[in-house]
């Protein structure tokens, strides 16, 4: 049997605790929230963007932000939250998202990957 309890690995100089197997305290949640796009890039294919995709269903988001959210605060973690999908701030409801996100008290950080190109 090999022993694990001391592997060291580099996965980051963000923390000099992630290069060892330390149970991480943050959540990482990459959310594709839609294949809405204002562009139609080359090298993106139509599995991650087109202009006709519905808009989320907010029902359904809300209730997946609340289990993720439960789940967080239940086992002591905190989240970063990383949106992106075709552009996400085409659907209306992105903000609304946005801010349910920001005023839970488990989630440290927010992303969003956007083309930059809407007001």
């Amino acid at each position: 049997m090999i022993n694990t309890s001391n592997i060291v690995a580099i996965r980051s100089l963000a923390c000099e605790d992630h290069g060892y197997n330390i149970i991480p305290n943050v959540l990482n949640v990459s959310w594709f929230i839609g294949k809405r796009c204002n562009y139609d890039c080359s090298y993106c294919g139509p599995h991650f963007h087109d202009a006709v995709s519905p808009f989320i269903n907010t029902e359904v988001a809300y209730r997946f932000i609340d289990k993720i959210n439960q789940w967080a605060s239940n086992n002591n973690k905190k989240i970063k939250w990383s949106l992106t999908g075709g552009e996400p701030f085409i659907d209306p409801n992105t903000l609304p998202i946005l801010q349910t996100l920001f005023k839970s008290n488990v989630t440290e950080q927010i992303n969003v990957i956007s083309n930059g190109s809407l007001p």
